[in-house]
């Protein structure tokens, strides 16, 4: 199998100003997660390989593009979840960190998720669960998925008396619904078209085999990203603290 180029992002982190004082919790930027995928974790109908059951799980961003902050900035802040639309609303103004500290952003240098070829009947084939990368009729993809970066807040830096002020005046039902951002994954995915074609030596690209049909590809790898994140329950948190 051919390994594909990795991505490499640069993260530029924007610093927040504290509010000093403002306790009670905001309606703030609204974002959904994308509800459990249907794909399952057994190969697929073309024998290409599944994705894992931890990736599955995770709870992806639906649309970057609205997000008007950087996304490392996000652990360390409150959410309310929605259930009658499935969204989450951030409630506070910055990260809820001792000493007001920026999360920890950490590279990871092996974190390759996948790496193999989805076709038409490819079970997760244009889903969220890669950025909505499709292979139509006559087409099969090549591709890398690979978590590049976590931000996330240690545990020592939880900052568990500014939660507590946060949500002092939130009613017990309300808090059942009240998650704190523990970090967010960073993932590329980097793509390759390919379409089926006869081998014609006498034009440059890249061929391949699979499943004994012919496909060739003139373009260049694509790079997409993802974004995940761990959520606790306030509750957890505050409980017995």
């Amino acid at each position: 199998m051919k390994k594909l180029s990795l991505i490499t992002v640069v993260v530029a982190v924007v610093c927040c100003s504290f509010m000093a004082g403002k306790n009670l919790l905001l309606n703030g930027p609204k974002f959904r997660f994308l509800a459990n995928t249907k794909a399952s974790g057994h190969f697929n109908d073309d024998n290409t390989e599944p994705l894992p059951k931890s990736y599955l799980n995770r709870k992806f961003l639906n649309d970057l593009s609205s997000i008007n902050i950087d996304v490392n900035l996000i652990p360390g802040n409150l959410v309310s979840y929605i259930p009658k639309d499935s969204s989450y609303t951030v409630r506070t103004l910055h990260g809820l960190i001792k000493g007001d500290k920026l999360p920890v952003i950490t590279a990871i240098n092996d974190g390759l998720i996948y790496s193999d070829f989805i076709t038409p009947k490819t079970s997760f084939n244009g889903s969220y669960l890669i950025a909505g990368i499709k292979a139509n009729a006559g087409e099969v993809i090549e591709l890398s998925i690979q978590d590049e970066s976590i931000a996330s807040v240690p545990d020592s830096l939880i900052d568990t008396e500014k939660i507590k002020a946060a949500i002092a005046s939130v009613s017990a039902e309300d808090r059942e619904n009240l998650f704190y951002v523990k970090s967010i994954t960073l993932t590329g995915l980097t793509n390759r078209l390919f379409k089926q074609s006869k081998f014609d030596a006498t034009k440059n690209g890249l061929y391949l085999e699979l499943n004994g049909k012919t496909y060739a590809s003139n373009e260049k790898a694509r790079k997409d990203r993802l974004v995940s994140m761990f959520l606790v329950p306030v509750k957890n948190i505050t409980a017995n603290r």
